[in-house]
């Protein structure tokens, strides 16, 4: 490595510590102000010591880690568009070992405030939803920076800032509803299924996901509820069949199932879901 090349290299990576120190503080602020607010809305209603609280707290921190990850991936190609030693292996898998130890410290926290602050029997729930949080944001995350060379060397880098998501959906909303989360989620474990060859199932569940959010027969509610019965499925068929909890998966193929049944374009597309989960052994075959 050349000596200019090198403290050009120096000089990236230290601008990328601040950086990424600025948003941590950022966001951490912007996320106990929602926190917070969030807070005063339960309370008013009386669920301030119901599973309510945890679940939207886990929500807005997971919400919060995922906008850092996803500036520091943006940075990261932006950057390497004028430093390409930041592209490489080793320095892609440093970034990735940073991120993730930042996304495991978003787990841990719920666990200290399951710790410090039991409210309900909806702990285990809780933490479960925080670690099939953390599975999907590091799926995406380990995917996104393996494309990121060649999303530079083609020039398809996204340097906005924003989440690069393979299901079509604007700003992560629908109407009021923020769905960051549930997003970032499908994409991971979407991302996930097709990295392990179930291509059937990768693609149907990405089909589905877009018609649900581009129907206009489902209420908007409706829709988030859908997206987290689809991202939950998407997430556990991704894992060792071992680690997959199919009882849960079951019940949520069941809520799906009733879901979508007012819509028949629905009803077609899932006919594709459910033969790729037969063929994984998920479904009995009719």
């Amino acid at each position: 490595m050349k000596m200019a090349d090198s403290a050009d290299f120096a000089e990236a990576r230290q601008l990328e510590d601040l950086k990424l120190s600025q948003d941590i503080s950022d966001a951490t602020a912007k996320r106990e102000a929602q926190i917070q607010e969030a807070q005063r809305k339960l309370a008013a209603q009386g669920l301030l010591r119901s599973g309510a609280r945890f679940t939207t707290e886990v929500n807005l921190l997971f919400e919060s880690t995922q906008e850092i990850v996803d500036k520091a991936v943006a940075r990261r190609k932006e950057l390497g568009q004028r430093v390409p030693l930041l592209l490489t292996k080793p320095n892609l898998a440093t970034l990735e070992a940073k991120l993730i130890q930042m996304i495991d410290g978003t787990v841990n926290g719920v666990k200290t405030r399951l710790t410090l602050h039991p409210r309900n029997a909806g702990g285990g729930s809780v933490l479960q939803r925080a670690e099939q949080l953390a599975y999907g944001m590091k799926a995406g995350l380990r995917n996104r920076l393996a494309a990121a060379p060649l999303e530079v060397k083609f020039d398809m880098g996204n340097t906005t800032g924003a989440p690069a998501q393979s299901i079509n959906i604007s700003n992560s909303t629908i109407g009021n509803l923020n769905l960051g989360t549930v997003m970032g989620d499908l994409n991971g474990s979407i991302q996930q299924l097709r990295q392990e060859g179930q291509v059937d199932l990768s693609d149907a569940l990405e089909k589905l996901s877009e018609a649900i959010i581009g129907s206009a027969e489902v209420q908007d509610q409706v829709k988030k509820d859908l997206l987290e019965h689809v991202a939950f499925v998407s997430g556990e068929m991704a894992l060792p069949g071992a680690k997959r909890k199919m009882g849960p998966v079951r019940s949520s193929i069941e809520a799906l199932k009733s879901g979508l049944a007012v819509a028949s374009e629905l009803v077609s597309l899932w006919q594709g879901v459910e033969k790729a989960l037969q063929m994984m052994g998920a479904l009995p075959h009719s």
